[in-house]
């Protein structure tokens, strides 16, 4: 069985340096992909492993091997994000904008039990230093790591085969938000929230193993996810809908494009939410983007929820992390 799984692997290896002495890029063709992953679900189904980018846990888990392999001095490196979120902070506040943050612990940090692995050390304590540094500053902050863990206990938070949260993860979060937001100073709205089938769902991590277009057993299971949906009623909205400005307003990642999330905070709050978080966003993207913003910038809102994973938070700093 290795013999042939290296003799996949090799067949692509020579493919890839003969592709590269001619100056073609054959990963892109059809044929090769279908040999890459091919490759990748016999490793899967035979020996039980995935690429370096996804950790194999138990009972169907995976994780992102990201939230695991720490950079070099991964504490330094949240403190002083923890400073760029000062920095933003206290612009916001000469803006009239109250700044809370929402960091999504790390799905191995609430799963550790499917790890396979005690979590160094150094990552067991990250979340809570975080909390800390905000804390310490009067900066408003959600600690889902605590609101994940205790509902962890009782229902499942995270989809077993991607990165994100699920449909009940997301109200969970978006309800622990709500209640770190008082809303007697903004205009209230009414929302519907409706829930639908369950359907199969193919992670973003069966999809960085290169197994997606295959079948089982050569790649994990699908699993079912009920979706919701969440919309205004337009008669009760029709008074916010004249505001000038938004009232609320949700910068972040794809956690906050995932599962209903936006839609189960404007449920929680009552209160029109202007989503704009964006794919692939990270820690700092889509707070940038905000506070260039000329429009945002004449007519500020009231609150500003900051949403981003806690993997970033241990990242390498680049240069361009200075956000003011």
């Amino acid at each position: 069985m290795n013999k042939f799984l290296n003799f996949g692997f090799g067949l692509t290896l020579v493919i890839g340096l003969f592709g590269f002495l001619v100056g073609q890029d054959f990963t892109k063709h059809p044929w090769m992909v279908q040999t890459i992953g091919f490759a990748n679900g016999l490793r899967y189904w035979l020996l039980a492993t995935a690429d370096d980018q996804v950790h194999l846990g138990s009972s169907g888990w995976l994780f992102l091997n990201q939230e695991l392999k720490l950079p070099a001095e991964p504490i330094r490196n949240l403190e002083t994000r923890a400073s760029a979120v000062l920095s933003v902070a206290k612009i916001l506040q000469a803006r009239g904008t109250e700044l809370i943050v929402v960091v999504v612990p790390n799905k191995s940090r609430i799963y550790q039990d499917q790890l396979g692995f005690a979590l160094p050390k150094i990552l067991q304590h990250g979340y809570s230093r975080w909390v800390q540094i905000l804390g310490a500053n009067q900066i408003k902050t959600v600690q889902l790591e605590v609101v994940f863990s205790k509902a962890a206990q009782q229902q499942q938070v995270f989809l077993k085969t991607d990165t994100h949260w699920n449909t009940a993860g997301a109200a969970i979060a978006a309800r622990a938000v709500a209640q770190q937001i008082k809303t007697n100073n903004l205009t209230r709205a009414s929302f519907v929230t409706r829930s639908h089938a369950a359907q199969p769902y193919l992670g973003d991590l069966i999809h960085l193993m290169g197994v997606a277009q295959l079948p089982p057993p050569f790649r994990p299971e699908s699993e079912l996810e009920i979706s919701t949906s969440t919309k205004s009623l337009a008669v009760a909205n029709q008074g916010l809908l004249a505001a000038p400005q938004s009232q609320v307003v949700l910068v972040g990642t794809s956690y906050s494009l995932r599962s209903n999330f936006g839609g189960a905070l404007e449920q929680a709050l009552g209160v029109r939410v202007a989503n704009l978080a964006q794919e692939g966003s990270g820690f700092e993207r889509s707070i940038r983007t905000f506070l260039q913003d000329r429009v945002l910038q004449d007519h500020p809102p009231k609150i500003l929820i900051w949403e981003f994973a806690e993997r970033f938070l241990y990242l390498p700093v680049e240069d361009s992390l200075s956000l003011p």
